[in-house]
């Protein structure tokens, strides 16, 4: 019992010592209105996307960084964050059924948000959206 005792302690102590790493986070908010959205079709690969210039985004944080991107999504008043990738699912008023896929990719001072629309109508372009990216440097 005493000896039970003695490790119980020593792990208590052991876990008190431990020192958190410091980790830096914050959010930023980017909003895509539907005149940026432009298209890339290159034969092979056709959608919507809009890059944005990003600072934050060093090589150091894009190596030892993490990040998480959203849709902000508002409903009733309320707002909500939905991980991407985020996907809608649309019908109109003749029945014709459509999916949009909403995702974004990073690279060393940019993010680019893309939408794939699985009908591939690219007669119009997707509405605005409002996008919030938590990063994370450790």
């Amino acid at each position: 019992m005493k000896k039970l005792l003695l490790i119980i302690l020593v792990v208590f102590c052991c876990a008190s010592c431990v020192e958190e790493s410091p980790v830096d986070m914050f959010e930023i908010t980017y909003t895509v209105e539907s005149s940026q959205w432009k298209l890339w079709d290159d034969g092979y690969d056709t959608y919507f996307y809009c890059e944005k210039e990003e600072p934050a985004l060093t090589s150091d944080m894009y190596i030892h960084g993490s990040f998480t991107a959203y849709i902000v999504k508002v409903l009733n008043g309320v707002e909500s964050l939905t991980p991407l990738p985020y996907d809608v699912y649309s019908m109109d008023g003749a029945g014709k059924r459509w999916t949009e896929q909403y995702t974004c990719e990073f690279s060393r001072g940019y993010i680019t948000f893309i939408v794939k629309v699985n009908d591939f109508n690219m007669t119009y372009k997707p509405l605005p959206a409002t996008f919030a990216v938590k990063y994370i440097i450790p």
